[in-house]
């Protein structure tokens, strides 16, 4: 019911839209962060490394650990979506808490007040 052309070219339309929104999402970022200064620019290619290399090991974790264990199989199946933006939302919690806790250790704790659009 579900083979054919026709599901081959949606499942690759969904894994070019989601690519191109992680994409997107990671220039925005990565604009961000370059724009932020000279000494975060030299990090920032670092973190974005880091993320998406955590991001894929996780892949990997999933993928390898459902073909050996039934339950998370099962569990990937039924909730698989929410597995994978709760992985990108920690995923990004995790540099925002890193960008804020190097930002604040060098002296810049107020920069929250000078990116918003209030302060203009």
């Amino acid at each position: 019911e579900l083979g054919g052309f026709g599901m081959v070219f949606v499942l690759a339309g969904c894994f070019g839209l989601g690519m191109l929104l992680a994409d997107t999402c990671n220039g925005l970022l990565m604009h961000w962060l370059v724009r932020r200064s000279e000494r975060m620019a030299q990090h920032a290619g670092r973190v974005m490394s880091a993320v998406i290399a955590c991001l894929a090991l996780a892949v990997v974790a999933v993928s390898h650990g459902k073909s050996h264990v039934a339950v998370l199989e099962a569990v990937w199946d039924a909730y698989s979506v929410w597995i994978s933006l709760g992985m990108t939302a920690i995923a990004l919690l995790i540099l925002a808490t890193c960008t804020w806790y190097f930002q604040s250790k060098a002296g810049k704790t107020e920069f929250s007040k000078v990116n918003s659009p209030v302060a203009k």
